[in-house]
């Protein structure tokens, strides 16, 4: 009867030709390195993601008020017409793409 096939061992990695220490050292170097990742640790994000964010939505609120209340007055947004729309709800879209980086 055939011996039963032998288990890895955890942590420990084989190879083709069944040498289970060439490879023990890998797994333990690769958690850590995903532990610690680059740069700065997960639950912080750049200081510019909040700023680009709320300037990015309060400029595309702006932009739609003005158009609606003076757009015929101001004089590069009569030019443009109905693409004002396009650039205010552009840019709270940015906004909101921007948001889906802030932790």
């Amino acid at each position: 009867m055939p011996d039963a096939p032998q288990r890895r061992r955890p942590g420990r990695r084989s190879t083709r030709l069944g040498d289970a220490t060439a490879g023990a050292d890998v797994d333990s170097e690769l958690s850590d390195a995903a532990a610690d990742g680059p740069g700065r640790p997960r639950g912080q994000s750049p200081s510019w993601v909040p700023a680009l964010m709320v300037a990015c939505f309060l400029l595309g609120l702006v932009w739609l008020v003005v158009y609606y209340l003076a757009g015929q007055q101001v004089p590069g947004m009569s030019g443009l017409g109905n693409w004002n729309l396009l650039i205010g709800i552009g840019l709270i879209s940015i906004g909101f793409v921007v948001s889906t980086q802030w932790r």
